[in-house]
């Protein structure tokens, strides 16, 4: 396997975890919001302002990363000076 292939495969894989994390997170929070706006009408929403502003800020660290990704495999290029993502980008074209 060439560093462009490993690049590529440990990027994929970064971003898809992160992106499951970040899901499974905020369906997490989603619940946890639900069984309290349940139990205490009155207080949902308060809940429902706070419960906004945690998904927006797990998206955020999400893309932060994801963009962080994207810059380091910016900066990793082959020995021939081909940038791994272009090459990839290149091969995935149908024809």
């Amino acid at each position: 396997m060439t560093d462009a292939g490993a690049i590529s495969i440990a990027c994929g894989l970064m971003i898809g975890l992160g992106a499951i994390g970040a899901c499974m997170g905020i369906g997490v929070m989603g619940g946890r919001y639900l069984e309290g706006a349940v139990r205490q009408p009155e207080m949902m929403e308060p809940l429902q302002v706070k419960m906004f502003l945690l998904a927006e800020g797990l998206c955020a660290l999400f893309l932060q990363g994801a963009l962080r990704v994207k810059k380091a495999v910016s900066k990793a290029q082959n020995a021939d000076g081909v940038d791994p993502i272009k090459a990839l980008q290149r091969r995935a074209r149908p024809f």
